[in-house]
């Protein structure tokens, strides 16, 4: 049989403490490396005050207990890393899926608010082909006007306006006064999504009409607005007239008062 003595017992007891305080005690490894060292420091100070025994196997008894000591700890350390590195890749996946959660929710909100969209877009298209079909019923011509109310893609509007309008500011056409009128009431359109109607007078290329216009937002397109135009009242520029004055001023009468002294002669004095 083989028969440990007691110091044994005590080597054995204390490595036995110090493995089990470093696996499975819930201490850090920064804490947990006072068990060892104190139960090293108690076993040299004993071995030093009350035995006898040649030095160089104290010191050898020693250092074995410290290997033992060093590896029980070092392992733990290390488990303790591997631990709190799989808890930080945890927390993180916990993280990206809150916030896959929380992207998906968006999604969800942003798709939400696109159906919406389209379909406001789809209802304003409605109403403006609606109005469009009553406005080519009650008015004598429509344009397109641009955000910055240039006329665009209109139906008849130069043989209307007399001229080539394309590509014109269509508050070129209106009278001072009006233009002031004509944006504010484009602006209550864009904000009540409801056709403006609105008195103005506009002028031509050989005439000036009193006019009635329907102002239609068709919404954040590229062509933004629809403007119907009713004619009311045609007033022609009298262009004939002010050149009868201008040749009855510069000296050439009428025929019938053309004579001696008078008419040609007169004018050449």
């Amino acid at each position: 049989d083989v028969i440990c003595s007691e110091e044994a017992w005590v080597l054995l007891g204390l490595n036995t403490l110090t493995n089990a305080v470093c696996f499975f005690l819930p201490v850090r490894s920064i804490v947990s490396w006072l068990v060892p060292v104190l139960g090293l420091m108690t076993y040299s100070v004993m071995k030093a005050s009350f035995t006898t025994t040649d030095a160089i196997v104290i010191v050898s008894k020693i250092l074995l207990l410290i290997a033992l000591s060093y590896l029980a700890w070092h392992g733990s350390a290390n488990n303790e890393k591997h631990l709190r590195t799989e808890w930080r890749v945890l927390q993180e996946v916990r993280k990206a899926s809150e916030k896959i959660v929380e992207q998906q929710v968006s999604i969800q909100q942003g798709a939400r608010e696109i159906e919406e969209k389209e379909r406001e877009i789809e209802a304003t298209t409605d109403l403006v082909k609606s109005l469009q079909t009553v406005a080519r019923a009650l008015c004598d011509t429509m344009v397109h006007l641009t955000s910055d109310l240039v006329i665009r893609n209109s139906d008849n509007a130069s043989t209307f306006f007399e001229k080539d309008v394309e590509g014109m500011l269509f508050t070129d056409l209106l009278t001072k006064e009006d233009q002031a009128r004509f944006i504010m009431s484009l602006s209550r359109a864009s904000q009540s999504n409801i056709p403006v109607c609105l008195p103005v007078t506009v002028h031509k290329q050989f005439t000036t009409s009193e006019c009635h216009l329907v102002l239609v937002h068709r919404g954040n397109t590229e062509l933004q607005y629809l403007v119907g135009i009713r004619t009311e009242k045609d007033n022609p520029i009298e262009t004939q007239s002010v050149a009868v004055e201008n040749f009855h001023a510069s000296g050439f009468g009428p025929v019938e008062s053309r004579g001696k002294g008078g008419g040609i002669n007169a004018a050449f004095g």
